[in-house]
């Protein structure tokens, strides 16, 4: 499936179900909004848009990339993503001219209970519903899902993230929880010891784990590898720069420049700073048994 991307250069395109919303990490709640446009174009034969931003009106770190997001959109069948700019203009136009700009073409509109639109969010549901009432568009509001007795969002997601509870991240994102980017050259000092690593530079504006060593999965060209990372600062080299490393074990070849997707299964412990090089070798062996036992007691799958 195609997926035509309009940049925010024209109104969303006649007579489409769009979902409208920030979509950072497509979890199950709008998973749940998107299904909801999906099965409305099969049974009127329309097509299907989704109407999200170019940065979070939050100002939150984001849970998944730009090309995450529109792969997984891609994969479900999505028509259009309409990527509006949030710009000045944007931010400052009210409610009524919102909705009376970007929302009278479309045929069905499907947003979740809490969604706000507007300058100062001053737009609810109940507007929403009344001005589709008046215009003869179909809607509907989803209530809010449920995980363990809180409400599904992306807010949840980011605070299970840096809290390491993988488990709660995988469940909300109804996928595993993934850091993926181009493997950059770095100072090769796990090589010097024995263990060779990939190396991400995160954007700063990612969430991401606390500072730790965790017991990873890592894809390379499809092939799935059992791991350990570093996220972090070197404190033992006096190096206080924080990368992504990551250990692939059974694996030989040159990642250089290659993309990788980092999968997060447990923590094993936070950075500490040892006293020799013979000391943080010793570590890292502990490190790579707890990995694989991890792997021998839970598998290796994503």
């Amino acid at each position: 499936m195609i997926l035509e991307i309009i940049n925010g250069i024209s109104v969303i395109p006649d007579g489409v179900a769009v979902a409208l919303g920030a979509f950072d990490g497509i979890h199950i709640g709008h998973k749940k909004l998107i299904e909801n446009i999906i099965e409305y174009a099969k049974q009127n034969g329309c097509k299907t848009c989704v109407f999200t931003f170019d940065v979070l009106p939050s100002g939150a770190k984001y849970i998944m990339s730009t090309n995450q997001r529109n792969k997984i959109l891609a994969d479900m069948g999505i028509d259009y993503l309409y990527i509006q700019h949030f710009d000045p203009g944007f931010k400052s136009m009210s409610a009524g001219e919102f909705m009376s700009k970007y929302l009278m073409q479309a045929k069905f509109i499907s947003v979740g209970f809490n969604f706000r639109f507007g300058a100062n969010r001053m737009g609810d549901t109940k507007m929403l519903e009344e001005f589709c009432t008046e215009n003869h568009i179909e809607i509907n509001v989803e209530d809010p899902i449920m995980y363990d007795g809180e409400i599904v969002s992306s807010t949840l997601i980011r605070k299970a993230i840096k809290e390491c509870d993988f488990d709660k991240v995988n469940a909300i994102l109804g996928r595993p929880f993934c850091i993926e980017g181009i493997v950059v050259h770095g100072e090769a000092l796990g090589r010097t010891m024995g263990f060779p690593t990939a190396n991400l530079q995160i954007d700063a504006s990612m969430s991401v784990p606390c500072e730790g060593v965790y017991v990873t999965a890592t894809q390379v060209e499809g092939v799935l590898y059992k791991s350990f990372t570093n996220y972090g600062s070197k404190p033992t080299f006096e190096n206080d720069k924080i990368l992504l490393e990551t250990h692939l074990f059974d694996f030989d070849g040159d990642l250089y420049g290659k993309e990788i997707k980092v999968y997060f299964m447990d923590k094993i412990r936070g950075i500490i700073k040892f006293s020799s090089i013979e000391a943080l070798k010793s570590q890292l062996l502990e490190d790579k048994s707890k990995s694989l036992k991890f792997f021998s007691k839970n598998g290796l799958q994503i």
